[in-house]
């Protein structure tokens, strides 16, 4: 499998899993063979690819673990979202 498409695959899993990923989860879930040092630089070029773009979402590092979330920059715009909404009567 090519890097590019790894790192697309990692990427995907951590949209979808909102919780926070080890490597060897990673690992065990691509099932291929990688060195825990690739799948490390794979997250690196990732991070450094949400930073150079200014996006809306993120992946930072937690201790030994990594978690893609959005950027606090447009936290306001997401806790809009997440109120409750007021009823009408």
């Amino acid at each position: 499998m090519r890097r590019e498409d790894i790192k697309n695959i990692i990427e995907a899993i951590m949209f979808a899993y909102s919780e926070p990923i080890s490597i060897g989860e990673l690992n065990s879930i691509i099932n291929e063979e990688l060195s825990s040092k690739e799948i490390e630089l794979m997250l690196n070029s990732l991070i450094e690819e949400y930073k150079e773009n200014n996006r809306g979402i993120q992946i930072i590092k937690l201790e030994n673990k990594y978690q893609m979330t959005t950027n606090k920059e447009y936290a306001g715009f997401i806790k809009k979202l997440l109120e409750p909404k007021k009823r009408k009567h």
